[in-house]
């Protein structure tokens, strides 16, 4: 909780229609702290957020070291390089004849107070990196992974589900792509 507000992260917001935090923005109760690498989603997001004092927005990607990567470009899909992402384990193709975006990376827990009640991660195979740095431990964690035809599995499912057990979370629900993790 953050001034009274439940606060709920949102790591790869992607394209508004499929922001899970804009949903929430309207809430009195919420504060929200969303994470979009892409500057084309980032900037749709925030136009959408209008100033919302109870939004904060950021324009990096999430992962394991401060620095600069490349981003491929497949659009919601769109993953860091040297992941293991759904593109990577694929498409086969040459990473480098792709389209990608040069982003800003920071370890989560520059922006994490220890107050974040929920955490939605879909980061194309990076989740791990998001968890293993987070200062808080949010009541319920949202996961991505698999996706719905289960030809991609989440290259650290192990480490996730030994992360979340050794942080006193059980899993609660399997749905569509995700994995929810409650504190228990």
């Amino acid at each position: 909780m953050r001034n009274g507000k439940i606060v709920i992260a949102e790591v790869g917001v992607g394209p508004l229609p499929m922001s899970y935090g804009a949903l929430m923005w309207s809430r009195p109760d919420i504060h929200m702290i969303m994470f979009e690498p892409r500057p084309d989603y980032y900037l749709e997001n925030l136009k959408a957020a209008n100033g919302r004092p109870n939004v904060e927005l950021y324009n990096v990607a999430i992962g394991d070291d401060d620095g600069r990567l490349k981003l491929y470009d497949e659009g919601t899909s769109s993953s860091l390089e040297g992941v293991a992402s759904p593109f990577a384990q694929h498409h086969k193709a040459d990473p480098n004849t792709k389209p990608y975006f040069e982003v800003d990376v920071r370890r989560i827990s520059h922006f994490d107070k220890g107050d974040i009640d929920i955490l939605r991660v879909d980061t194309e195979g990076h989740e791990f990196a998001c968890l293993k740095y987070l200062v808080s431990r949010p009541q319920q964690i949202v996961v991505e992974i698999y996706n719905d035809l289960a030809t991609y599995i989440n290259p650290h499912l192990y480490e996730i589900n030994e992360w979340a057990a050794a942080n006193g979370y059980k899993r609660q629900l399997v749905h569509d792509s995700d994995f929810t993790f409650i504190r228990s």
